[in-house]
């Protein structure tokens, strides 16, 4: 009845804490642990009792964190708990519980797990089992009676079972056995994961294997069996039974490591081969191409085989050394495997590294784009391929926490950069060792660059992200531990900001409303969010590189940090932003060596960006020319057409970075305007004028707005003028009097030989100017070119626009006070010019007021009668003559403005007829021509019968005469 198992305790009051293990135990040992113990009670009764009391001590007490000497996760913990229980109820519900007293135990365990009802089942069903077996034959019917009631069918198929605990791969796994039973043991059959199962197939095999070794197997063992040693058991765990395991084509491994026995030399006191593998050895030195065939064929075996030994070993070393917990082993062991990987030539890796192997390959068709250097990477992979999984392994798996370097200590990639080094350094006259260590480091960074592309293509694997953030981490510990760096290696490192793809996609999710798009959106916005990261971590690399490197790495770095910011490398928009701040804000300051670095390599992107305006020029020619925007073509400073837009867009960043420089080191704003003027680079041109606000005005800050305006003006030539007059005009918003005083100082500085002074030097100041001062240069503005006249005109009313229409009056005329001039002050003076005096051609003083009337859009009909009204008001208080212009003026007047001509007969005609204009001949003549053209406009609002009743008799005549007798009378 079990009574005596009263004196079993399954309190075993052991503190698991205070124990020092020589190893410990992982999920998998855990649960080939329980499996063994249950198939030794189930196949062996004679220990069935103490596995039962082994499971129960072990069930009363599960694993739990707080034991110092596990390494299972909650998980693991879990799980490991449910198979203990699993495996009791199984030994509880066998016979030989109650055979051999043992339910007891079993029982008090799955009490303990609130298991009473299932442990009073299995031991209801083992106690019938047990009286079976004693049982007559009329107990054995009855219950053989009962179990066919309970798997009676139904139905047309007689093989359907009906219970919950039928199993559709019953059948199939029987079969399986029966299959693998029949063909014995041998020949690669892999044992099932369950210990049961897999004692089950090894005793159904026992009666097929044969009784002796089979013909041409390995040799029989001079020592016997081999010894289970405790090195051979912890090595069996450590490994999680692979050093057990045996896998066809490796002899090497089979019989523990048989053939690779050596025999103790008593004499010479150590190791030596034994004499059939010191036969194989010799043959291997012998290497004679006419030995038999039997010879080389045994010669080529034990190359490869040796090869696979050698490469198992270093795939075991390298994996031990990567998950070691002590710091000291680790560093061992990588400098092992290191040593190994660059001895041992076109040696494959096992399948253990198939995957660090694979990487290294995808990494050179992926990153490098330069055919010659990635033919040199793919030999160099193929040469030494164990080399190659060490320079990958950290960008193709997760580096546990206890594994991961601290401060101060080296990577596996950097303990094989050094190996390399090294081997290239001791080297024979050998190609291939030439540049080991530039090839390992390129391999290795485009490693690194393949793991944060292959996270960017899959935002949702969030495995391939933590491993793409730990290799970033990583390189930023590692490079300020290399011997040295590449140019090649540090221009691969910017690949890390191009983030383009993962920005669109980013962008192009987020539009997206429906529901299942919002996880997804989220995922790739933590993505993009993580491929930022990344690529500020590369402009830091950059940096430490940059103040800590020799003067070429330096070089380099500052080149590839300004081709960042200059947009030439390929990067979002916010990268090129910190770029930019890095080059200007960190590098630039920290001594004259590195800002010189900077200022060359910003000259050498501003001359990429000539050539490139140069090369499009045709092509935005051509688009210009078919472009159908007229309102774009009114903003001499915008794009025309798509392809110039595109162009000018290539241009933008380095323009800007290049003017950021100059504000920093004005004699670079020479280098610019001379880039910006050279022949067939309008479009640079344009760029740096559509961007010279930016600059003028931050220099002006900087330096005084008239000193950097002379300093500027005295380094351009003539070729430069258009950019230097954006620059003046973009200095300030209002500019002082030292700005004025310095442009007319600029203005006569560039006179020419002939003393001729160029006006468009003091249009940027003419807003601020008197407008005492501006009359007095208007000749010379009229003298000057349609659009400088015209520019000059915008200039002076820019900032008294409000008051267009009206004509300021002094408020003491010994002491003028207004700036600038209003568009009616601009008609008003034009008209009033003394153009004989001032050696202005008639012609071209009637043509400078045509050109304002044509601009209509800005001297609009309100403009013109404003101008006109105060004209004829002065004239009609007879303290000044009309203008020579004026009805010629009016006469334009009424051909473009028909809006005036009301005004015009019902106000101006009348004023001049008060005005006495009649005594002009020339005005008289144009007054008649006026009112002719007013008198045949037919308009029902014009009533030129008025304006001919009030004339004079004798002018009436004159107007009768002139007119109505040429046209046949009214």
């Amino acid at each position: 009845d079990g009574s005596d198992e009263s004196s079993v305790n399954l309190e075993t009051n052991l503190d698991r804490s205070s124990l020092e293990y020589d190893f410990r135990l992982g999920s998998k040992p855990y649960s080939v642990a329980i499996n063994s113990l249950s198939a030794l009670a189930t196949h062996r009764p004679g220990f069935f009792r103490e596995a039962s009391i082994c499971l129960s001590r072990r069930a009363i007490h599960p694993p739990s964190p707080d034991e110092g000497a596990t390494l299972l996760t909650p998980v693991g913990i879990k799980a490991i708990t449910s198979q203990i229980k699993s495996s009791c109820l199984t030994l509880l519900r066998n016979a030989l519980s109650v055979s051999t007293n043992s339910y007891a135990v079993l029982q008090k365990a799955l009490i303990s797990f609130d298991m009473q009802v299932q442990a009073d089942k299995a031991l209801s069903m083992a106690k019938q089992a047990h009286s079976l077996k004693s049982a007559g034959r009329k107990e054995r019917n009855r219950a053989n009676i009962y179990y066919e009631w309970e798997t009676a069918t139904t139905g047309d198929d007689p093989d359907r079972r009906v219970t919950k605990r039928q199993r559709e791969t019953d059948d199939a796994l029987a079969k399986m056995r029966a299959a693998k039973a029949a063909r014995g043991l041998g020949h690669g059959i892999q044992l099932p994961t369950s210990m049961a199962d897999a004692v089950d197939l090894i005793l159904a095999n026992l009666t097929h294997l044969p009784q002796k070794r089979p013909a041409g197997g390995v040799s029989k063992r001079a020592t016997g069996a081999l010894a289970v040693t405790l090195e051979f058991v912890i090595d069996a765990v450590m490994t999680n039974g692979a050093s057990l395991s045996q896998e066809e084509g490796k002899w090497y491994e089979r019989d523990g490591g048989n053939a690779w026995d050596v025999d103790l030399d008593d004499e010479e006191n150590r190791y030596r081969p034994k004499p059939k593998l010191r036969e194989v050895m010799d043959l291997m030195k012998r290497d004679d191409p006419g030995d038999p065939e039997e010879a080389q064929k045994k010669r080529k075996v034990y190359a490869e085989q040796s090869a696979n030994a050698a490469a198992d070993a270093y795939g075991r070393i390298l994996r031990n050394s990567a998950n070691s917990r002590s710091e000291g082993l680790r560093e061992f062991g990588r400098s092992v495997a290191a040593r190994l990987a660059f001895t041992l030539r076109k040696v494959k890796p096992t399948a253990q590294l198939v995957t660090p192997i694979a990487s290294a390959k995808s990494s050179i068709a992926k990153v490098i784009h330069d055919e010659d250097h990635k033919q040199k990477l793919q030999d160099f992979v193929d040469l030494y391929p164990l080399a190659a999984t060490g320079l990958a392994l950290d960008s193709t798996e997760i580096i546990p926490d206890h594994a991961t370097p601290k401060e101060g200590d080296s990577s596996t990639a950097v303990r094989f950069l050094n190996e390399a080094l090294v081997q290239q350094a001791a080297g024979p006259d050998d190609p291939y060792f030439h540049s080991l260590y530039e090839n390992s480091l390129d391999l290795h960074i485009a490693s690194v660059v393949n793991a944060s592309l292959a996270a960017n293509d899959k935002p949702n694997d969030l495995e391939k992200k933590k491993v793409a953030a730990q290799t970033v981490v990583g390189l930023q510990k590692d490079i300020p531990m290399l011997p040295r760096l590449t140019g090649s290696a540090i221009t691969q490192l910017c690949t890390l900001c191009d983030i383009e793809g993962i920005t669109k996609k980013a962008a192009e999710v987020a539009k997206k409303s429906s529901q299942e798009s919002i996880a997804e959106a989220a995922a790739v916005h933590a993505a993009k969010v993580a491929a930022e990261k990344r690529a500020t971590a590369i402009l830091l690399i950059l940096r430490d590189i940059a103040f800590q490197r020799d003067v070429d790495d330096r070089t380099v770095a500052i080149e590839c940090a300004v081709g960042l910011a200059a947009g030439r490398l390929p990067s979002t928009t916010s990268i090129q932003d910190k770029a930019l701040k890095l080059v200007m804000n960190i590098i630039w300051p920290r001594n004259d060596s590195l800002a010189k670095s900077v200022a060359d390599a910003a000259t050498v992107e501003l001359d990429l960006a000539v050539d490139d305006a140069v090369s499009s020029f045709d092509e935005i020619e051509k688009a210009n020319a078919e472009s159908n925007n007229e309102a774009a073509k009114k903003n001499p400073l915008g794009h025309w057409s798509d392809v110039e837009k595109q162009v000018m867009d290539r241009m933008s960043k380095p323009a800007k970075l290049y003017m950021a420089l100059c504000v920093r080191k004005t004699d670079m704003i020479n280098n610019l305007f001379k880039a910006g003027s050279t022949e067939k680079a309008d479009v640079l041109s344009k760029t740096i004028r559509a961007n010279m606000r930016i600059l003028a005005r931050t220099a002006a800050t900087k330096h005084g707005a008239a000193s950097i305006a002379f300093d500027v003006a005295a380094m351009t030539t003539n070729s430069e003028i258009p950019l230097l007059l954006s620059f003046l005009e973009n200095l300030v918003g209002t500019p002082d009097q030292d700005l004025i005083d310095a442009c007319f100082k600029i203005q006569d500085s560039k006179a020419g030989a002939d003393g001729k002074k160029d006006p468009r030097y003091i249009i940027p100041v003419v807003p601020a100017m008197n407008r005492h001062d501006l009359v007095g240069h208007l000749p010379d503005f009229v003298m000057a070119e349609d659009q400088v006249f015209l520019d000059a005109l915008v200039r002076m009313g820019s900032r008294v626009s409000r008051h267009a229409l009206l004509f300021r009056e002094e408020p003491d005329e010994s002491e003028p006070s207004l700036h600038g001039m209003t568009l009616c002050e601009e008609l008003v003076y034009l008209h009033k010019l003394d153009f004989s005096d001032k050696g202005i051609p008639q012609k071209r003083y009637l043509n400078a007021i045509k050109l304002c009337l044509e601009e209509d859009e800005t001297y609009n009909d309100r403009v013109v009668q404003s101008a006109l009204d105060q004209i004829s008001g002065i004239f009609l208080t007879g303290s000044e003559k009309l203008p020579l212009a004026f009805m010629r003026t009016c006469i334009l007047v009424c051909t473009k403005h028909e809006s005036l001509h009301t005004w015009i007969a019902q106000v101006l005609l009348p004023r001049l007829i008060d005005g006495k204009i009649y005594d002009d001949s020339r005005q008289w003549e144009g007054f008649m021509r006026c009112l002719r053209l007013l008198e045949k406009s037919g308009d029902s609002g014009v009533r030129a019968q008025d304006v001919i009743a009030k004339l004079p008799p004798e002018q009436l005549m004159q107007y009768q005469a002139k007119w109505v007798g040429k046209s046949g009378g009214r």
